[in-house]
């Protein structure tokens, strides 16, 4: 991965989904105008590991990159962690 394009995100996990061959992830950020939800692209691994590990509002990390999908600009993780459970 390009050093410049490397992007590192930490928000609540959303949703887990899977649709035809993507694998996706979506995570809430927030900053001052709100909450906005993201639409992470990850791996099968990444995928299988969290659906039977993890659950709504979960914090995650994201460290990943900006790349172009299906002509789409999409965010892909190279790397999801764990960071708390919720409450």
């Amino acid at each position: 991965m390009n050093g410049l394009n490397t992007l590192m995100l930490i928000g609540k996990l959303h949703d887990i989904s899977k649709t035809n061959d993507a694998f996706c992830i979506s995570i809430i950020v927030s900053d001052q105008d709100g909450d906005i939800t993201l639409p992470i692209t990850i791996n099968e691994h990444l995928y299988n590991m969290f659906k039977e590990h993890s659950e709504e509002n979960d914090l995650i990390g994201i460290k990943g990159a900006i790349g172009i999908d299906n002509n789409q600009l999409c965010i892909i993780a190279t790397k999801v962690t764990l960071l708390s459970r919720k409450g």
